[in-house]
């Protein structure tokens, strides 16, 4: 990899395509208007949007951010993120404390006990188990999104290297045509959906999973698309650099549909939870927080203990 000498590579294809074209006495039709180094001279500019490309190094203190709030809701069961069965956490102890909180208030009665039990004690596995699922789902497009640019960090080099090697007659291509593959499209891989913990008394037609999108190095079980192939052909330094520009343009297009799949993905994600899906991730809001000091220990709120 050489990405971080990408401009100083662009200069390079642009300096060898003149000396090829001078060397060569070709006499293209595109150099009448402004000669061999007018007509070259805009090539280091066609790389330098993707010099400025996120560095995929930038989502690690957010991937692994994710992963700290992963370790505190996973509850040992299921401990495993559904995009990467390897990807396991322990069990967080201090959630178990949960379960025996209903002994605790056994001597509890009246409206707010029941409710409090019914609605927050009884299904508090599940619901931490749906944020663990939503956490892991973030986490996985952060590191889809990570993938994508250094697969596109990867593709950017090898266009400037097979240009480099079109314009020298290097071995691995021939006079007139040689093989560029993009491996951005094969960074992600998609599950279809991720299954939800159901939670009892919330109603029916909710859906039961979200899709969710994961990078290819990490998703299991599932094929990533194969890496496109595209053939280039060209014998002057006109036609090749030409092949190079459509080659850009075709990595521009790739990233662009990558990007896309993560964030309809994510987009989706996001309009489930914040519509119907909401009550599988939050504990509804108690009826005990409208209480005034005049009603907050009436039998329909804070009620007694017997």
């Amino acid at each position: 990899m050489s990405f971080d000498k990408l401009m100083e590579e662009a200069n390079d294809v642009q300096q060898t395509a003149i000396r090829r074209a001078v060397q060569k006495h070709e006499d293209d039709p595109e150099y009448a208007a402004h000669g061999v180094d007018g007509y070259y001279a805009d090539l280091p500019d066609v790389f330098k949007p993707f010099s400025q490309m996120p560095d995929p190094a930038a989502y690690d203190p957010m991937i692994a951010d994710l992963r700290r709030v992963l370790s505190r809701l996973s509850a040992g069961d299921h401990n495993d993120t559904p995009l990467n069965k390897n990807d396991v956490f322990y069990a967080n102890t201090d959630l178990a404390m949960m379960t025996t909180a209903g002994d605790y208030l056994t001597a509890w009665e009246g409206r707010a006990a029941v409710a409090f039990k019914t609605n927050f004690v009884d299904p508090f596995p599940l619901v931490c188990r749906n944020q663990f699922l939503l956490l892991s789902i973030l986490k996985a497009g952060l590191e889809a999104h990570q993938e994508m640019w250094r697969k596109a960090r990867a593709d950017i080099d090898t266009i400037v290297h097979g240009t480099l090697d079109a314009l020298d007659n290097s071995e691995c291509c021939s006079t007139n045509s040689w093989v560029m593959t993009f491996t951005v499209v094969a960074a992600i891989a998609f599950v279809a959906a991720v299954p939800l913990a159901p939670i009892e008394g919330i109603g029916v037609g909710i859906a039961t999973g979200v899709t969710a999108v994961g990078s290819a190095s990490s998703v299991v079980a599932v094929k990533p698309p194969e890496p496109s192939k595209v053939t280039y052909q060209g014998s002057t330094a006109v036609q090749i650099t030409n092949e190079m520009r459509k080659a850009v343009v075709n990595l521009t297009q790739e990233i662009q549909s990558t990007e896309d799949k993560i964030s309809k993905s994510l987009d989706g994600t996001h309009d489930f939870i914040f519509g119907e899906g909401k009550r599988l991730f939050v504990a509804p809001r108690p009826a005990l927080a409208d209480a005034t000091a005049a009603t907050v220990t009436n039998p329909s709120n804070l009620g007694g203990a017997n």
